[in-house]
């Protein structure tokens, strides 16, 4: 099987607010990610996470279907978005990172470190109709859009990306879109009236509400 990174297959489309050609790839926000479309039997994208408190969480697509989600283990992994499947007719494969940037957890962190496939070659993406950004809070962070209704914890199980009014109106209109936002910050301040908690002042960067290790990978570049 091939391995290569995501910056060495100019096909593969990448979502989200992210650092240009950087290797290994870091999600920033809500819905960062890849996209592409591949000929082979198998592909698998390969991981680096970290965190203290809050894990990064996944989702697949192929084909348009969710199929997959699931937490990222510390440290080196690799996932499977599929195998076994007939060479050369086309998947479509989307990964997006289904937790916003976790401004209060430091050590939050995931990268794609490669990926690594079999029997097919990658092909170019349809150019998008549009190309959206939405900034928000909570709703735009995909809190609460997974998992039973009663559900009080504050955790990363229930953000997603998936169920979510940005991924469904970039689709509807054929868009590729962008997130900018975090859970309790607002415009003027945040939801307990702190004026530091809010998103525009973080507007110009890449991600600069991201801290820790996320600082020294891009997170503050322009």
């Amino acid at each position: 099987m091939s391995v290569s990174s995501v910056a060495s297959i100019p096909q593969v489309r990448v979502l989200g607010r992210h650092v240009a050609k950087q290797h290994p790839l870091t999600l920033f926000y809500t819905a960062a990610g890849i996209e592409c479309l591949f000929t082979g039997s198998e592909l698998w994208i390969q991981l680096n996470a970290d965190y203290n408190q809050y894990e990064p969480w996944v989702s697949v697509e192929l084909n348009g279907a969710w199929i997959s989600r699931f937490p990222v283990n510390k440290g080196e992994s690799e996932i499977c978005c599929f195998r076994g499947m007939t060479p050369g007719t086309q998947k479509h494969i989307r990964v997006l990172k289904d937790v916003q940037a976790m401004n209060d957890d430091p050590a939050h962190l995931l990268q794609i470190t490669g990926l690594r496939y079999e029997d097919g070659e990658f092909l170019p993406l349809p150019e998008p109709k549009y190309r959206l950004e939405f900034v928000g809070d909570s709703i735009t962070s995909g809190e609460g859009a997974i998992g039973a209704k009663q559900e009080q914890d504050w955790i990363g199980a229930f953000f997603s990306a998936e169920n979510h009014y940005a991924r469904m109106t970039a689709d509807a209109l054929g868009a590729e879109y962008r997130i900018l936002s975090q859970s309790g910050w607002g415009l003027v301040s945040g939801r307990d009236n702190n004026p530091n908690y809010v998103v525009m002042p973080h507007y110009p960067l890449v991600c600069g509400l991201a801290g820790g290790a996320q600082c020294r990978l891009g997170c503050t570049a322009a």
